[in-house]
């Protein structure tokens, strides 16, 4: 737990998760949780693709 946030990943998702990156903002009263988990095979979930 960091910053009053507490993070659950399944275990099974846990144990293929080579690199987890959690960035937590916090404005006024607003709080902005991004998470992204990058896998053993290179997938990456939770990473916002930018459109042009």
């Amino acid at each position: 737990m960091q910053d009053g946030v507490e993070l659950f990943i399944l275990p099974e998702l846990a144990r293929h998760t080579t690199i987890m990156n959690i960035d937590s903002k916090k404005f006024l009263f607003f709080r902005n949780l991004k998470a992204e988990l990058e896998m053993e095979n290179g997938i990456v979930l939770g990473r916002r693709a930018s459109w042009a």
